[in-house]
């Protein structure tokens, strides 16, 4: 398990590792200052997947990104990306984004498709959404992924363009500890403070 309070992955538990990634991914988030994520599966569901060999990344401002560590297998790939996006549909219907995301088909614009080598330099600014609503609706999905889950009454598309519009309409995500804590087993002699 890598964590931090910018860093969140839950890939060695789903035995999907690509440690130098890892790294990158974590000393990135770092560099940022920025939550960044690196899943397996959407954390609320307990579904798993055939294909072990890629994950998903939730990067501030950048499309949602399938990062896929095994190039021959491109049918796999796909299929775990097609499985990942009908959780992801069932997530947005359970907990009533349905109407303001529409259906998965039409999410196709939100996601790009990452192949991971050994031998590359990860640039993420090729994966930037200028688009203010089309982030707005990457940050609902990533919600849902990470199970952070907003009142869907209190969450609306348009963005918002004065500072108290801006508090109201925050969609608020779990940090790295908060997303270990919920979601990944806790060593029993940790002491563990939580504050309101």
């Amino acid at each position: 398990m890598i964590q931090d309070s910018y860093f969140f992955s839950d890939l060695f538990e789903a035995n999907v590792c690509n440690e130098k990634f890892l790294s990158f991914l974590e000393e990135y988030s770092n560099q940022i200052q920025k939550q960044v994520y690196a899943i397996y599966r959407a954390l609320p569901t307990k579904n798993t997947y055939n294909y072990k060999k890629a994950c998903v990344l939730l990067i501030p401002h950048k499309k949602i990104i399938f990062a896929n560590f095994d190039s021959t297998n491109k049918e796999g790939f796909d299929d775990y990306k097609a499985d990942f996006i009908e959780d992801l549909g069932y997530l947005s219907e359970k907990f009533g984004y349905k109407d303001k995301l529409n259906r998965p088909r039409t999410w196709k614009s939100l996601f790009a498709d990452l192949e991971v080598t050994n031998e590359q330099e990860f640039d993420f600014e090729q994966f930037n959404e200028d688009s203010p609503e089309l982030q707005r609706k990457i940050e609902i999905l990533s919600s849902l992924i990470i199970g952070s889950i907003n009142d869907p009454n209190k969450v609306t598309l348009d963005v918002p363009d004065t500072l108290i519009k801006k508090i109201k309409n925050k969609i608020i995500l779990y940090d790295g500890n908060q997303s270990s804590f919920i979601y990944q087993d806790v060593n029993p002699n940790k002491v563990i403070r939580i504050q309101g």
